[in-house]
């Protein structure tokens, strides 16, 4: 890395440390660029359009929590876990709590929040539905593991978890989006396309029968 100059082709941890440690400003803007986009999507879902900021404040919360990144996992579950971070505080802000225990809290229970709906389908708006049910730590598990593809152990840098904890948080999450799903269907052929959906989702899962 030390004699190159094509930030495209340097690695995530090689970026992140030449931005917050040489203060490389051209690595900064290499990797905002390369993770703006999911960052961005990951707060629009929760809560709107108007998360500019909050993107902001995630990759300047990056640097500042520089000593913590120990290169365990990955930059991309660091990054993750900054952002989560960021919309729990978020959270407090808008709904005017002390703190919001995602482990047990949903967005449903926090109040009206914007559709978190991305595909036309009944079915899998009722997915969606049924994620906006469960505490939120589960609703971002599922997300990072099955839609934006994040290893275990990324995952678990993410959540502040311990590795092994993650398949049974992904498996007891996959547990809250049937009972919702089993709440929300409004008829028995939906119920079934939508449960199909997530079992689809459990049997990807490491170790699971096929």
């Amino acid at each position: 890395m030390s004699g190159s100059t094509d930030h495209e082709a340097w690695s995530d941890e090689a970026l992140f440390a030449a931005w917050a440690d040489q203060q490389d400003s051209r690595a900064g803007e290499r990797l905002f660029h390369r993770y703006f986009p999911k960052i961005l999507q990951f707060f629009r879902n929760r809560l709107g359009d108007d998360v500019q900021d909050l993107v902001q404040a995630t990759f300047l919360a990056c640097v500042e929590a520089r000593a913590r990144f120990q290169g365990r996992s990955s930059f991309k579950g660091f990054l993750y876990g900054i952002a989560r971070n960021q919309f729990l505080k978020e959270l407090t802000r808008k709904y005017k709590r002390r703190s919001v225990d995602a482990a047990v809290t949903s967005l449903h229970d926090l109040g009206p929040t914007p559709s978190y709906v991305v595909d036309r389908r009944e079915e899998r708006e009722l997915v969606l539905m049924a994620l906006q049910r469960i505490p939120i730590d589960s609703q971002i598990a599922l997300e990072l593991y099955y839609l934006e593809s994040l290893s275990g152990p990324e995952v678990a840098e993410a959540l502040e978890i311990g590795q092994p904890a993650v398949r049974g948080r992904l498996r007891r999450a996959l547990g809250y989006v049937r009972e919702q799903l089993e709440q929300l269907a409004t008829t028995p052929a939906l119920r079934a396309a939508s449960l199909q959906t997530i079992e689809a989702w459990a049997r990807s899962l490491p170790g699971t029968p096929e």
